[in-house]
């Protein structure tokens, strides 16, 4: 890092000076490097740390890099450089694409679809995203593979999630990481697409995906591999639109499509969702369940092979709305009637 003097003064020593209006003596101008080369030098110097943890033990020349007795770990100079990118954010470029492979790593960059540049799951794109702000959509295309679940929230850009246009190769599990409450969480104002995207839960209690507080979700073409709670559930006023083939696998969940506290899950009207059932499943709330002033609508989806939904066609309570589009009482699958009792169905 070099001193950078005043503006205007040619001695490279030259010290700043304060103004006195008073007086009539004008203070130093800061060149614009004073405040970019500082800024620049510690970010880089913790991506560098980051790179080998037998790193942190010294900066240069064997000198050891201590808070005290104490090396910083790598999630504190992880939090250290989240902060400082958090202070500095950029405008997201157009068309801006990042890459996630089994390969990759989290301290990449992204910025290619290869080992050496691409993330290995979807936290390391967060954190890349965490780093913009404006009104440009981030592209995250994610290779083939199985990958651990998830939380977005309070993102400054959106996502859009690309997986494999053709089978359900990419996979988000929770089966050996559990969850807080879904395989995919997306939280506080943060809006995501998914395309060509596979995800289940086998955490107990929890859900496939979860939109909450004033987040927007849009899908095109999902594979739900089941989860205890729901597959998919929008709460706390977020919206889910789906859209796209869905498969359903095989399984018993409480249900399949679910609204919570003014929650609303509706159907794209460009892509309208069609639902598959390749094999039985057991829904013990309902194929639709919608809860305290929550709206699930899926007008015009069209469901194959219903017959092998087993249990009630929705669950309409507390308030809540399951609206058919005016496709009638069976218009949802299941081998029982549903229940509006303490909520609206039409």
């Amino acid at each position: 890092m070099k001193y950078q003097q005043p503006y205007g003064v040619s001695d490279p020593n030259a010290s700043y000076v304060n103004g006195n209006p008073a007086a009539g003596t004008a203070g130093s101008i800061p060149p614009a490097a004073a405040i970019e080369h500082a800024q620049r030098e510690l970010v880089h110097f913790i991506q560098w740390v980051l790179t080998d943890p037998a790193d942190r033990g010294a900066l240069n020349n064997g000198i050891p890099f201590k808070i005290g007795t104490t090396i910083p770990s790598a999630g504190d100079l992880q939090q250290l450089r989240k902060a400082l990118t958090l202070m500095f954010p950029s405008l997201l470029p157009l068309n801006a694409e990042v890459f996630v492979r089994p390969g990759g790593n989290n301290d990449n960059d992204g910025q290619s679809n290869d080992d050496a540049h691409a993330f290995a799951d979807m936290v390391g794109v967060i954190n890349y995203a965490q780093r913009f702000t404006g009104a440009n959509r981030l592209k995250v295309t994610v290779a083939p593979g199985t990958y651990p679940s998830w939380r977005v929230d309070n993102l400054p850009v959106g996502l859009d999630i690309v997986g494999d246009t053709s089978t359900d190769n990419v996979v988000f599990d929770t089966s050996s990481v559990g969850v807080n409450r879904g395989c995919i969480e997306v939280l506080r104002g943060s809006d995501i697409s998914l395309t060509k995207i596979a995800y289940g839960s086998t955490s107990p209690g929890s859900y496939g995906l979860v939109a909450a507080n004033a987040s927007r979700v849009l899908t095109n073409g999902l594979w739900l591999r089941g989860a205890p709670r729901a597959d998919i559930i929008a709460q706390s006023n977020s919206a889910i639109t789906l859209g796209g083939a869905i498969s359903v696998a095989a399984g018993t969940r409480e249900a399949v499509v679910s609204a919570d506290n003014s929650g609303i899950v509706i159907a794209r009207v460009d892509i309208v969702p069609t639902f598959s059932f390749p094999a039985t499943i057991n829904v013990t709330s309902g194929f639709v369940t919608a809860f305290i002033a929550a709206i699930v609508r899926l007008a015009g989806a069209s469901f194959t092979s219903p017959s092998n939904v087993a249990g009630r066609r929705y669950l309409a309570a507390e308030g809540g709305i399951v609206s058919s589009g005016g496709g009638g009482a069976t218009f949802y699958p299941g081998s029982t009637a549903g229940d509006a009792s303490t909520g609206t169905y039409y």
